[in-house]
């Protein structure tokens, strides 16, 4: 017997037959769900650390460090280095005709866990008067602004859930002494969230520095940055180089976010495999314990094809 309605009639067959084989069939249904339920969350997780890391870059905006440095903590740039950058043409002019350019420096602050008073440290970050410009996502949703000469903090608010003796008010342990919380910013996609500012002299002059870390600044427009480029190096004397935000953002996330995609396809492809190998011992098993119902079927008639669509179907 051949055409479509014998076989048509095996494959009914067959499916009326799954409770009768439910053991072989789940082994096929739950290994592939598993693959797919483990590297879904792994390619999700690295695909949402990218998005945060890149969540608040704009085309208008850059970031320069020292050239021999690959992000903010190891670059090193000096006080007339400031100077002559936040005053390139290309920069952006606030309405009073100041630069729209912000000093940097960093620095790691010990706190408190709230879920487990375990120690952490968050990111200190001095920014210069012109930081809130720069960046006009975040804006100050409690308390004040921090004085310049005072040892004060904003706190981000995505550091406040997390971190203890960051509400306004509350104060903790830095360099030269107690540093006390004036207000809470929000507004970022991104991590600046997590951070705590404050006046860049004021941090320079606590930690005894003299050098930026890094200079964030506003372009007349995203067109301008080549420009903007040239005219950093020129004045640094190949001493410092320009980026744009979002090429700064995806060089320091790169390590990170490959790492998380090599984790998420070896596990994936590893428990692929598996569920490649169960699949191919059920059909043996399928194949070897219905050989007789195989010939059987072929005895009385049924093409070839019917036969193996029936047992594929299985």
């Amino acid at each position: 017997m051949s055409g479509i309605r014998p076989t048509f009639a095996l494959v009914v067959a067959n499916l009326r037959s799954i409770p009768l084989r439910l053991g072989n069939s789940l082994v096929i249904v739950i290994g592939i769900a598993g693959v797919v339920g483990v590297a879904v969350p792994l390619i999700a997780m690295s695909i949402a650390f990218r998005s945060m890391i890149m969540g608040d870059a704009r085309a208008d905006r850059a970031i320069v460090i020292s050239r021999i440095a690959t992000e903010e903590d190891s670059s090193s740039l000096s006080r007339e280095d400031f100077g002559k950058i936040m005053n390139a043409p290309e920069v952006r002019r606030d309405a009073r005709g100041r630069p729209m350019a912000s000093g940097e420096v960093l620095r790691q602050a010990l706190v408190a866990r709230k879920r487990d008073q375990s120690d952490a440290s968050v990111t200190l970050r001095g920014v210069g008067p012109q930081y809130f410009t720069v960046r006009p996502e975040l804006k100050l949703v409690a308390g004040r602004m921090y004085e310049s000469g005072k040892q004060e903090l904003l706190v981000g608010a995505a550091a406040l859930l997390q971190f203890e003796n960051l509400a306004i008010g509350e104060s903790i342990r830095l360099q030269d002494g107690d540093w006390t919380v004036v207000g809470i910013f929000s507004g970022s996609n991104g991590f600046r969230e997590s951070e705590v500012i404050s006046d860049s002299l004021t941090v320079m002059s606590a930690y005894e520095l003299n050098t930026y870390n890094s200079i964030s600044v506003t372009l007349e427009n995203a067109a301008s940055f080549e420009l903007f480029r040239e005219g950093v190096e020129r004045e640094t004397r190949g001493g410092a180089d320009a980026l744009t935000e979002s090429e700064y953002l995806a060089s320091v996330s790169s390590s990170v976010g490959r790492m998380l995609r090599i984790v998420a396809y070896s596990i994936a492809s590893i428990m692929g495999l598996g569920a490649f190998f169960g699949a191919l011992n059920s059909m043996y098993s399928a194949v070897a314990v219905r050989s007789v119902e195989m010939a059987t079927l072929r005895a009385i008639g049924f093409s070839g094809n019917a036969v193996v669509i029936a047992v594929v179907e299985k």
